[in-house]
């Protein structure tokens, strides 16, 4: 299957059938994600998977979950049955873009804040 097709056929879901995710699956998609780009391949992300539902709660209220069910919104983010949230360490990713091996300008030009689309490990 070509990338584009994939992106034409991909959809939001915000309906989750209560019952969890086996974490092989899980962590297939971590170790999936952990194959992004990063900033001189610092791999300064790492991926916190969030199963437990207390904690999935919490997240959402961080997130502002209230706002989307006052607009008319599931609480889709607390009743998803596993949460991806991505971290980035900014020192990691500053060391990299900052690397005597990169050309100078470019390092002038890095500030080493962009997170990039990588992830290192999950956790439960």
């Amino acid at each position: 299957m070509e990338f584009r097709e994939v992106v034409a056929r991909r959809r939001v879901v915000r309906h989750f059938a209560d019952e969890p995710v086996e974490r092989a699956v899980l962590e297939r998609i971590a170790l999936t994600a952990q194959r992004a780009p990063s900033a001189g391949f610092s791999q300064g992300q790492r991926l916190v998977v969030v199963t437990d539902p207390d904690r999935r709660r919490r997240v959402a209220e961080i997130c502002g979950e209230s706002y989307y069910v006052a607009e008319g919104f599931d609480p889709w983010i607390s009743q998803a049955p596993a949460l991806f949230v991505p971290c980035v360490s900014e020192p990691s990713t500053t060391r990299a873009t900052a690397s005597p091996t990169r050309s100078p300008r470019r390092a002038r030009r890095s500030s080493g804040r962009c997170p990039t689309g990588g992830w290192t490990s999950a956790a439960r």
